[in-house]
């Protein structure tokens, strides 16, 4: 009898360490899923900090390319994981998710707001689901009278100045703004303003877009 109960009692703690091991393992695979982006990230900034080093880039510079370098990451990484993670949502629930993540931002497009058809709202989620995320560092110049105006610009973070060619500020952009959008249905060769006024965009922040 006793030779019965040690039997079992060794199978049950044979069970016991394979339910263990197996939570372990569960257990440190979520631990690296939650470090793994920001190792990632930090070997990436520490590569181009030597880069800079080496180069022996003024310190301001180096400032704002590490600053600039650290934001792309994060939201190219951030974009690809929702692109991801947006794969494992059910078919009847992703078309709601995408509506929560889109929020109406393409419907302050005029010409896209002015769509009539009864799929308008799906083709607002399908070209959202199309665009990429852009981000710039602070003073660039986004748009200039060089460029052709072929691109609608969605900002999502940060701010950017509607400057004239004369280098005056008329107005300054915030999240949810947009532009470029003109070029896109007209024969226009430069960024015009709703006025039809030519003028260039220079961020005045970090910022990112959906383009």
């Amino acid at each position: 009898e006793n030779s019965s109960e040690r039997v079992v009692l060794v199978i049950i703690m044979y069970c016991g360490v394979l339910v263990f091991g197996s939570l372990l393992s569960e257990v440190q695979n979520a631990i690296e899923d939650v470090f793994h982006l920001p190792r990632e990230r930090a070997r990436t900034v520490n590569r181009i900090k030597e880069f800079l080093h080496g180069a022996d880039v003024p310190k301001a510079l180096n400032n704002s390319v590490l600053a600039w370098v650290r934001l792309d990451f994060e939201y190219q990484q951030y974009m690809q994981q929702q692109e991801e993670l947006m794969g494992y949502v059910p078919e009847p629930m992703r078309r709601s998710m995408l509506s929560h993540l889109h929020q109406d931002i393409l419907y302050r497009i005029p010409f896209l707001r002015k769509l009539h058809s009864a799929m308008r709202h799906d083709i607002m989620l399908k070209l959202f689901t199309c665009m990429q995320p852009e981000t710039y560092p602070k003073d660039f110049k986004l748009a200039t009278r060089q460029d052709m105006p072929n691109r609608c610009f969605v900002l999502v973070q940060g701010s950017v100045n509607v400057m004239l060619y004369d280098g005056a500020t008329v107005s300054t952009h915030h999240v949810g703004d947009h532009f470029g959008s003109l070029g896109l249905v007209s024969d226009d060769s430069a960024y015009l303003t709703d006025a039809g006024v030519p003028v260039e965009y220079r961020a005045i922040s970090t910022v990112v877009f959906l383009t």
